[in-house]
């Protein structure tokens, strides 16, 4: 069998940590004692002086009124800055606890799960099916994805071999004497856009979860596989 690590990357940048807030304010002291002044800087100096020195020899200011200094597009890009409203970190989908959106958990990666059927239960895993022949088994993980997750969710592969397995015996009622189970191989994928269409009667459902949400779906032995994956992505 084949199998499909799905993943989204972060979208947003994690927030920073004591230690790492405190080394960024270091980096910009230490930037700013080191560097040299731009061109802008360089300017408002100029002008500064310039000023200065019309207003000794008496000169009106009013006379330049048309002309923009260095001083006054500070001025009107502080104004603009005044206006700019960041982006909330948390989305409806984070407020909602939805899942199934993969706009929640913004600064972390998430992995894709599915409530498919395995004999006659439905159980939470990683989108897998069997190799057909003449299917590489790259095609089989591509060609499930599909079945399972519609044709509008894009992905890219990382690569034709596989990043993992993990085997498991079938129940004893289906085992026979030369099918007694399965090892399923998986393939690394990142999400590049498109959603998730459900249009397989084998998958239920489906959600977006982090490393540290697998524990509520899936069993441990098949988490102990699949968690190494996820963390090392």
């Amino acid at each position: 069998m084949s199998a499909v690590c799905v993943v989204r990357r972060p979208l947003i940048a994690a927030e920073l940590s004591d230690v790492e807030q405190r080394y960024k304010a270091h980096l910009e002291q230490l930037f700013l004692e080191t560097s040299v002044l731009s061109d802008h800087e360089i300017q408002v100096m100029e002008e500064t002086v310039k000023l200065k020195k019309r207003q000794r020899m008496g000169y009106d200011d009013d006379e330049d009124g048309a002309l923009v200094l260095a001083a006054d597009k500070e001025d009107m890009a502080a104004d603009k800055l005044q206006e700019f409203q960041p982006a909330a970190r948390l989305t409806e989908a984070d407020m909602t606890t939805n899942r199934s959106s993969q706009l929640r958990k913004l600064d972390v990666p998430l992995f894709l799960l599915v409530k498919q059927k395995l004999g006659n239960k439905a159980v939470w895993m990683m989108p897998q099916g069997s190799r057909q022949e003449g299917e590489t088994l790259r095609q089989t993980a591509e060609r499930i994805l599909m079945t399972c997750c519609g044709t509008h969710l894009r992905t890219t592969f990382y690569g034709n071999a596989p990043c993992g397995f993990y085997k498991y015996k079938y129940p004893r009622t289906v085992r026979s004497e030369n099918n007694v189970g399965a090892k399923v191989f998986f393939f690394k994928a990142e999400l590049s856009g498109g959603e998730v269409e459900c249009n397989s009667d084998d998958v239920q459902e489906f959600a977006w979860v982090t490393p540290e949400e697998m524990k509520e779906y899936l069993p441990q032995k098949y988490l102990d596989s699949v968690l190494p994956l996820a963390v090392s992505i």
